[in-house]
């Protein structure tokens, strides 16, 4: 019952990366962005996971991931399912609009379907940043 994240994670040349690594002010680390996300946000309902998305004053884009051990009881996979949360964020957050996202990964039926899970991603994030081109 592994992730087959290693095809999926890929290096890009994305400017808002330290490395491998997003940096900490494109990531939610207050509890009180979380609450406020959870209270106030939009909610997308994705195959395995749920978005929660609030307008922010940062001028980019902000991640938060949440993997909860009741879903996922292997701390390893759970890694795996953040960095693929976190590596289809990297790669479209130059086009996202300035908003908060929480993502609540809900679980799949099949857990090695990793491909699944990052092309639902990748289509939240890709319509995410045509509709702000569209209001521009």
């Amino acid at each position: 019952m592994t992730f087959d994240a290693d095809k999926l994670i890929l290096a890009g040349n994305n400017p808002k990366h330290n490395g491998e690594n997003l940096k900490k002010t494109f990531r939610l680390r207050k509890a009180s962005d979380f609450v406020r996300l959870a209270k106030q946000a939009e909610v997308f309902k994705g195959r395995g996971f749920l978005i929660r998305y609030l307008d922010n004053w940062q001028g980019h884009a902000r991640l938060g991931v949440a993997v909860s051990k009741r879903t996922v009881k292997h701390a390893v996979v759970r890694n795996r399912i953040k960095r693929i949360i976190r590596e289809t964020f990297r790669k479209h957050c130059l086009a996202l609009p300035s908003k908060d996202y929480m993502i609540i990964y809900k679980g799949t039926q099949n857990l090695n379907d990793a491909s699944l899970f990052c092309r639902s991603l990748n289509r939240f994030w890709q319509h995410q940043a045509t509709h702000l081109a569209v209001y521009t």
